[in-house]
């Protein structure tokens, strides 16, 4: 195979998984654009923990815990893996 048939070779096959990679992105963030249902603010005293679980539109179930003041600023405390919520619980109280 000649040398310009091997760039252009090489061009098309990166140009075809640029163009893949993006269509994926872009499917993926459009389904994490979906607003999930905010969970409906429950009466509880003003420094309660409250925690439970908030269903998307593709069925996943998120986990949630809630601390303090319901006028306070929001912050999120994310895990990762292989830690749980309750990795959180000094930080919060």
């Amino acid at each position: 195979m000649s040398q310009s048939n091997q760039a252009s070779r090489r061009g098309v096959m990166t140009a075809g998984f640029g163009l893949a990679a993006a269509a994926a992105s872009l499917g993926a963030s459009a389904q994490a654009a979906t607003p999930a249902k905010k969970p409906v603010a429950s009466p509880h005293a003003a420094n309660r923990a409250e925690s439970g679980f908030v269903t998307t539109q593709d069925g996943v179930q998120i986990f949630y815990k809630d601390w303090g003041p319901k006028t306070a600023q929001p912050i999120v405390f994310h895990h990762g893996w292989p830690l749980s919520s309750d990795d959180w619980d000094a930080q919060m109280m």
